[in-house]
């Protein structure tokens, strides 16, 4: 019989404390593969339970676990995935139990942490992120909650404690109507689509990814408030299936005047988007308006206003509309809902 060698050496670490291997499961493990082994010692290292084992209550139970997890959004979802499996190859390389979620684990994701922060530069706001993904992990694996963990947990509002948030720089009211004036006005028809941009962003309190979900049909005229009416059908949160919203009446001349520019999609056509380039052959609008367009847009504002560009960006827009809203009486409430 051949005898890994790769297994023995890794009794031999073992055998001595006996902590985690039985004696009859450790001699075993000398007779199995280099597969088998890794089977074997992920079981032991992460505590997880043979599939095979669960009772009917337990696959069900997990089967409902997993469904809800995986509704996640895509994006989230990737995040969570990425930032757990980084654990779980610190924790297989350090050979933590995880399962027991006892002071080595504690010890562990404190050293986690500070691996993070160090080498691979992570801020503070980053760590709480990650911190969150992972007791997201131990939730569904092992419905315990790293809230218990005292240290860890004072280790990483130290880091926040001194942490100061870079957050985007807001637009008083007084400037975007500058703007969108100066833009609408320009003999340059590029910059009415810059005016669009901010209009559909500011009084939406858009995300970046949200302003270029707007299609032609969402901008509708509203004849009974006598202004542009923005529809935005798309969910956003798990009690928010959209909102509809109004730009004021001041800038119906412009709304107007830029929709007349607009070239309605071929029949069978993909559906083009409501902000779009300018098209210098056609005297038309053709081309959607992308993503590194928009994100230049907020500097150049602020370069126009004479105001240092560094802490502009797309969510100044949103940041703007709640902060004017907010300064205007608007209700905590009610803009939790954007």
């Amino acid at each position: 019989m051949k005898v890994n060698t790769k297994a023995v050496s890794y009794l031999h670490s073992k055998v001595d404390k006996m902590s985690t291997l039985e004696l009859p499961t450790a001699l075993s493990l000398a007779c199995l593969n280099e597969k088998e082994i890794r089977e074997e010692l992920d079981d032991e290292i992460l505590g997880l339970k043979d599939p095979s084992d669960f009772t009917s209550v337990e696959k069900h139970a997990q089967e409902i676990m997993h469904e809800a997890y995986s509704r996640k959004n895509k994006k989230v979802l990737d995040m969570y995935t990425k930032y757990q499996k980084m654990w779980a190859a610190f924790a297989t390389r350090n050979k933590l139990i995880l399962s027991d979620l006892d002071r080595t684990v504690e010890d562990g994701l404190v050293t986690f942490f500070h691996e993070l922060e160090n080498e691979k530069k992570y801020k503070a706001s980053t760590l709480w992120v990650v911190y969150s993904c992972i007791n997201s992990w131990f939730q569904e694996k092992y419905r315990k909650n790293l809230n218990e963990f005292v240290a860890l947990r004072k280790y990483l509002k130290q880091k926040t404690g001194h942490y100061v948030a870079n957050k985007a720089a807001v637009f008083t009211p007084e400037q975007i109507h500058e703007l969108v004036v100066r833009y609408s006005e320009s003999a340059d028809p590029q910059q009415e689509v810059k005016a669009m941009t901010i209009l559909v962003a500011y009084y939406g309190l858009l995300r970046k990814c949200d302003i270029l979900k707007i299609m032609k049909k969402d901008v509708t005229f509203n004849e009974r408030e006598n202004c542009y009416e923005v529809n935005f059908p798309y969910e956003r949160k798990r009690k928010n299936s959209g909102l509809t919203y109004l730009i004021p009446a001041e800038y119906n001349d412009y709304m107007s005047s830029y929709i007349e520019t607009l070239v309605e999609a071929k029949p069978g056509a993909v559906e083009a988007r409501f902000l779009r380039n300018w098209n210098k052959r056609g005297c038309k609008r053709f081309q959607n308006l992308g993503h590194s367009m928009i994100g230049k847009y907020p500097k150049e504002m602020a370069v126009d206003l004479g105001i240092d560009p560094t802490h502009f960006s797309t969510h100044s827009w949103r940041r703007s509309g709640a902060t004017n809203l907010a300064d205007g009486g608007c209700s905590l409430a009610n803009l939790k809902r954007h």
